[in-house]
C-alpha cells in the first residue's frame, strides 16, 4: 500500500511538473527578440543536466530543463550564444566544454556553437486563448492535433534558417485594419466557432497596436450590446490593446 501511495504522489508530481508554464528561451532574429517555448538544446537528448540545484536537476517546476539558453541567428543558421542558470547566481554555462563532455562535438560559427541538430518547423505559441492580449511574439513546434492551423513562422533544417515569415512590429502602421477571432463566449452567442472583431490600428507601441473596433461581427444591435456585455471583462470600450501576431 505504501508503495501504490508513493507511486500516485510521484506521478502527480510529474503531471505538475509538466504541465506547468516554462520559462522561454529567447531567439534574437534580425535585431528582434522572440521567445521559444520549444527548447533545441533539449533535442540532444543529453542526460547530464547544465546545472544542479542541490539534489535536483532543475529550480522549480516552470523550469524542468534546469536553464535558461538565448539563441541567435548568425549567417542564417541557429547559434547558441548563450546558457544561464535560473537562479540568483545567473551562472554562464561553458556551453563547449559541456557539450564536449558530454560526446557531442559542436561546430562553431563566430564562435558559437551551431545547431546543426536543430530541425523544426515553429508557429505561434497558443499559450491561452487571451493571448492577444500580450506583447511579444512566442513560438512553438507545429503539433497536429490542435484547432490552430497557423502559418509556419520558421523553417529550420539541420540548424539553417530556411523561411522566416515573422511580420516585424514596425511593419503595422495607423490606418490598418486587423480581424481579431475571440474563441471563448457563451453558448448561442455566436453560430461559429469563433467570434470575429473588426478594427483600424490607431496607435503602436512596439509591442501591441491599439484597434478601434468597427464591427463586433453582427449589424443586430441586440446581438452587439449582448457581447459588448460579455466582452466588458476583456473589453471595457470601442479601443483595444491586441497583439496583431494573432490577428488577420
Amino acid at each position: 500500500m505504501k508503495n501504490i501511495i508513493l507511486s500516485i504522489i510521484f506521478i502527480f508530481i510529474v503531471a505538475d511538473v509538466f504541465s506547468t508554464e516554462q520559462l522561454s528561451d529567447k531567439l534574437i532574429i534580425d535585431g528582434d527578440t522572440v521567445y521559444l517555448k520549444t527548447f533545441p538544446l533539449e533535442e540532444l537528448k543529453i542526460e547530464k543536466s547544465p546545472f544542479k540545484y542541490g539534489k535536483s536537476n532543475f529550480p522549480h517546476t516552470a523550469c524542468w530543463r534546469g536553464y535558461c539558453a538565448t539563441w541567435k541567428i548568425i549567417e542564417g543558421k541557429l547559434a547558441l550564444i548563450d546558457v544561464v542558470k535560473v537562479d540568483s547566481t545567473k551562472k554562464h554555462l561553458d556551453i563547449i566544454n559541456y557539450l564536449k563532455l558530454n560526446n557531442y562535438s559542436p561546430k562553431l560559427i563566430e564562435g558559437f556553437v551551431y545547431a546543426d541538430w536543430y530541425t523544426k518547423d515553429l508557429t505561434l505559441y497558443h499559450f491561452n486563448r487571451n493571448q492577444w492580449r500580450y506583447g511579444g511574439i512566442y513560438l512553438d513546434k507545429k503539433y497536429s492535433f490542435v484547432e490552430y492551423k497557423e502559418e509556419t513562422q520558421l523553417k529550420f533544417r539541420k540548424g539553417v534558417l530556411l523561411e522566416q515569415n515573422i511580420r516585424r512590429m514596425d511593419s503595422y502602421s495607423i490606418g490598418d485594419t486587423l480581424s481579431l477571432k475571440l474563441r471563448i463566449f457563451p453558448p448561442g452567442l455566436v453560430k461559429n466557432k469563433y467570434l470575429k472583431i473588426d478594427g483600424q490600428i490607431t496607435e503602436n507601441n512596439g509591442q501591441l497596436v491599439k484597434l478601434d473596433i468597427f464591427s463586433f461581427g453582427s449589424k443586430k444591435k441586440k446581438k452587439i450590446k449582448r457581447i459588448k456585455s460579455f466582452l466588458r471583462s476583456k473589453i471595457d470600450s470601442d479601443d483595444i490593446w491586441v497583439n496583431p501576431n494573432y490577428c488577420e
